[in-house]
């Protein structure tokens, strides 16, 4: 087999995936920049907060996909990655930072939510137990994946 159709069988997914991420990650940036420019003279502290880490972390997301792809098509070129191979320090790192982005914004939402049932009058414990179960079941998913980061 020519190192070419090993290329198209293996590899051609991983560059296309890539690809699409970056460009999605330039679509996510220029919103952020519209955000900035134009509505966030208006929101407060906290949710200024929350886009900066939504932003830091889907910048590491975007560097360690990139490594990746340049360990694998540029440095691993021609050599057979075979499963069970040395994982590159990219591969948890890409993991971790998708976990953390999934988390930021999911925790967002429960304190949204929390928020629209206190502005309904639902009043101390009720209003906050329509937000914990998306609390939980983040928390249970952040410590999942990391446990999964761990384990590669």
């Amino acid at each position: 087999m020519l190192p070419t159709e090993r290329f198209i069988n293996k590899r051609g997914s991983q560059l296309i995936s890539s690809m699409f991420n970056n460009v999605f990650y330039g679509i996510a940036m220029c919103m952020v920049f519209q955000y900035f420019c134009n509505h966030a003279h208006r929101d407060n502290l906290n949710i200024k907060l929350v886009v900066y880490l939504l932003v830091i972390s889907a910048t590491l997301q975007v560097i360690f996909v990139n490594i990746q792809m340049f360990n694998v098509l540029v440095i691993s070129f021609g050599r057979n990655m075979e499963v069970g191979g040395d994982i590159h320090f990219s591969v948890p790192g890409k993991y971790a930072s998708i976990f953390l982005t999934a988390f930021i914004a999911q925790i967002f939402y429960a304190t949204r939510i929390w928020a629209i049932g206190r502005n309904m009058g639902y009043t101390g414990r009720r209003s906050k137990l329509l937000a914990i179960p998306v609390v939980l079941l983040s928390s249970t998913q952040l410590g999942a994946g990391l446990a999964e980061v761990v384990l590669l």
